[in-house]
């Protein structure tokens, strides 16, 4: 084929370009999409084909091009690619399970979480949050009750996380977060319909299909974007993609927020997604120069730890795993 993507360990190729959405119900006839993929071969500075565990036995699928969008960079690093990966004191951000629920009474909630004469920890109920986690009702570091308005009623929940060190590439610790924050989205809940005005009829809808990255391997690019870059809102001449959020940092027990020094939006260069030590990860543009496209966590920059000032960018690029989103962001990285 001519280009390959690579998405969370499974694959397709369709024709001339690969696309596999897992939220997409019309499959192309040609895709692969109970293939895992276990390994990669190289030659010089291209990937020349990747290996893949089936049912059916082993398959090798060679390509011209490949895209990977697996959201941990697994074929980047097989092929090897030189990556970034918990370089500084060996921790990463904590992972998290999101969780929907209705029934919520917006009219207590808003009047007063928008009450802005109140003080944080009133306005937020960070003092029943304690209160339930000395008396063992609330199973984690979580601060503040953080929950975001979606449609029809819905609201998302955003206050499970692993506290536990965490490596996204050991599948012993990822299979205990995966049970870890099935079990926190239960107590939450609980807490929630216990303690919070406007609560105390909320239905449990959903929870997020796998627990949601922070932070995993980054791949050198040619560029390595750095926090002053989004600190001084620089707009880069091959900008892909430009942005006005603050940058967060999550650690067991607080998000720093650190804002920019104006107003104005932040970009992401083309070339913090190009593979420094590959010609041809990615699908062919100008002169069949090859990229590497890879989700948002994967995005090549630095990383820097709160009592460091962030002084470097720490991953503030992540994916929520919501399954209401109405497209993944493979699906939405493919189509750029």
């Amino acid at each position: 084929v001519e280009v390959f993507v690579l998405n969370a360990a499974l694959c397709a190729a369709v024709g001339g370009v690969g696309i596999f959405c897992t939220q997409t119900l019309k499959v192309h006839e040609r895709c692969a999409v109970a293939y895992l993929f276990v390994g990669a071969k190289k030659q010089d500075r291209k990937l020349t084909s990747c290996l893949f565990a089936t049912k059916g036995g082993f398959y090798e699928i060679r390509a011209k091009a490949f895209i990977d969008c697996t959201g941990d960079a697994d074929v980047c690093y097989a092929a090897g690619a030189e990556c970034m990966y918990m370089e500084e004191n060996g921790e990463l951000q904590p992972p998290s399970t999101f969780f929907l629920i209705d029934g919520v009474d917006e009219a207590i909630v808003a009047a007063h979480m928008g009450n802005h004469a109140l003080p944080e920890r009133e306005r937020r109920w960070m003092d029943e949050i304690e209160r339930a986690r000395m008396c063992g009702e609330f199973p984690c570091g979580t601060q503040k009750v953080r929950i975001y308005k979606q449609i029809d009623g819905v609201f998302s929940v955003n206050m499970c996380q692993i506290d536990a060190p965490f490596d996204v590439t050991d599948p012993d610790q990822i299979t205990r977060a995966e049970i870890e924050g099935r079990r926190q989205t239960k107590m939450i809940f609980d807490f929630l319909k216990k303690y919070i005005p406007g609560f105390s009829s909320i239905r449990l809808l959903d929870s997020s299909a796998r627990v949601g990255i922070r932070e995993s391997r980054r791949v050198v690019g040619e560029y390595v974007l750095r926090h002053e870059d989004l600190l001084r809102a620089t707009i880069f001449d091959d900008a892909i993609v430009i942005l006005a959020s603050t940058v967060d940092v999550h650690t067991s027990s607080a998000v720093i927020y650190t804002p920019g020094e104006s107003t104005r939006p932040y970009s992401i260069p083309y070339r913090s997604i190009v593979a420094r030590d590959f010609d041809n990860l990615g699908w062919p543009a100008e002169t069949y120069r090859q990229i590497v496209m890879r989700t948002a966590r994967c995005v090549s920059c630095r990383r820097a730890w709160p009592w460091d000032r962030l002084q470097e960018s720490r991953q503030p690029f992540r994916v929520k795993p919501i399954r209401r989103q109405r497209t993944c962001p493979t699906a939405r990285c493919a189509r750029r």
